[in-house]
C-alpha cells in the first residue's frame, strides 16, 4: 500500500490538509508548501522550492485544500494530509509534535502508529501471522543490517500489518527486492531521512 503511494507515477489530483493545535497556528503555508515540495519533486525531476511548488503544482492542476480530518483526541497538535492521485490512489499521513520539538508520524492511511522521521526507515507490510518479525530479524541479521527500531500496526487480527523499521544502514537495491519476494511481504519502501 505506502511502496505503491510513495512510488505513485499518475499525477497528483489533490492535496488536502488540516493542522490542529495551538503549536500549530500559522504554519498552515510552510508546510504546505514543504508538503508540495516533497511530493513534487521526486516525480519532475527539477530543482523544487518553496517559491516554485505552489506555481508548480497550480500548472498541474493539483487543488490544495484544508479539510476537517479524522478526529484524533489523543494528539494536541496534529497535522493531516491526504494525497489523492488520478487513478483514485491515496494516502493519508498524520504527524505530531511531542514537547514543542519531537515530531512523530502516528498515522499512515488506516494503520496507527508512533515513530520519528529521521535515519533509514524501512515501511514494510505484511501479511497477520506468526514468525513475520522472527524472520525479518534473520534475514536482517544474515546480511548484517542492524534493526535499531521496530514499530508494527495492525487495523484487525489476521490480517495485515505495517512495520516501520529502523535500520543503521541503508539496505541495498537487490537486498531491498530480495526481501519483498518473501512470501510474507505485501510490500517494502526505504526512505532515508538526511
Amino acid at each position: 500500500m505506502l511502496q505503491h503511494h510513495l512510488g505513485h507515477r499518475a499525477a497528483i489530483e489533490r492535496v488536502e490538509i488540516n493542522l490542529r493545535g495551538d503549536e500549530m497556528q500559522g504554519l498552515l503555508k510552510p508546510l504546505t508548501v514543504a508538503i508540495l515540495r516533497g511530493l513534487l519533486e521526486p516525480h519532475l525531476g527539477q530543482t523544487v522550492n518553496y517559491i516554485n511548488a505552489p506555481i508548480l503544482a497550480s500548472e498541474r492542476g493539483i487543488i490544495v485544500s484544508n479539510y476537517k480530518g479524522l478526529e484524533v483526541t489523543t494528539y494536541p497538535n496534529l497535522m493531516t494530509c491526504n494525497v489523492k492521485w488520478e487513478d483514485g490512489g491515496e494516502l493519508v499521513i498524520a504527524g505530531a509534535i511531542f514537547n514543542r520539538t519531537e515530531p512523530r508520524v502516528v498515522q499512515i492511511d488506516q494503520y496507527r502508529t508512533d515513530f520519528q522521521p529521521e535515519g533509514t526507515l524501512l515501511i514494510m507490510g505484511s501479511y497477520d501471522v506468526p514468525g513475520v518479525i522472527g524472520k525479518v530479524g534473520t534475514f536482517m541479521a544474515d546480511h548484517e543490517i542492524n534493526i535499531a527500531g521496530w514499530r508494527t500496526s495492525r487495523v484487525s487480527r489476521g490480517g495485515h500489518t505495517l512495520s516501520v523499521i529502523s535500520v543503521d544502514q541503508p539496505l541495498e537495491e537487490d537486498l531491498l527486492a530480495e526481501l519483498r519476494a518473501q512470501e510474507f511481504v505485501r510490500h517494502a519502501t526505504q526512505i532515508s531521512f538526511d
